[in-house]
């Protein structure tokens, strides 16, 4: 009897730990589903960005230049400062009409026209600032940059209500 019950304590230490690895592997099972579903969830976002370079009217990238893009249905703005390349970019903007401006030291400011930002879409504004004092803007027109997405390759575009209601339905 003392034989039966050495062989018995061996085989419970046995189970006890292929038990414990099989809720270990669970977890990390687990962890890694969360892990991946978060990281695809946050692909499918409703926002655009406005993104774009500042230059002086030489060519050159102006860093450290203020950037302002102001969501004019809200009058709501966000400031931004170029980089070391002088870029910029706004993330996370809800679809609406924006203007971008761009100031610094010993340059006029520059007012973009205001641009639409759609669902997912980058819009590129990019800017060039011109010697002279801050009091002096420079508005600059730019109508192509809501036709043209240099971002991107991808074709796509909005729908409203009544291109929506006018698409011909098959079998009526």
């Amino acid at each position: 009897m003392v034989n039966s019950e050495l062989d018995v304590e061996p085989k419970i230490e046995l189970l006890a730990k292929e038990q414990a690895m099989k809720q270990f592997r669970f977890v990390r099972i687990a962890l890694a589903m969360v892990l991946f579903f978060t990281i695809t969830s946050r692909a499918q976002t409703n926002e655009g960005r406005i993104l774009g370079t500042v230059r002086d009217s030489s060519g050159g990238v102006v860093v450290g230049a203020k950037v302002t893009v102001t969501n004019t249905g809200k009058d709501v703005s966000r400031d931004l400062v170029t980089n070391g390349t002088g870029e910029y970019i706004a993330p996370s903007l809800e679809p609406c009409l924006y203007t971008v401006e761009a100031e610094a030291p010993g340059f006029k400011k520059t007012i973009s026209s205001v641009v639409r930002v759609e669902v997912t879409n980058d819009i590129r504004i990019d800017l060039r600032l011109e010697p002279g004092t801050v009091s002096e803007t420079v508005v600059v027109n730019e109508d192509a940059a809501t036709l043209i997405d240099s971002t991107n390759a991808t074709l796509g575009g909005s729908f409203g209500n009544k291109e929506i209601t006018e698409l011909p339905l098959q079998g009526r």
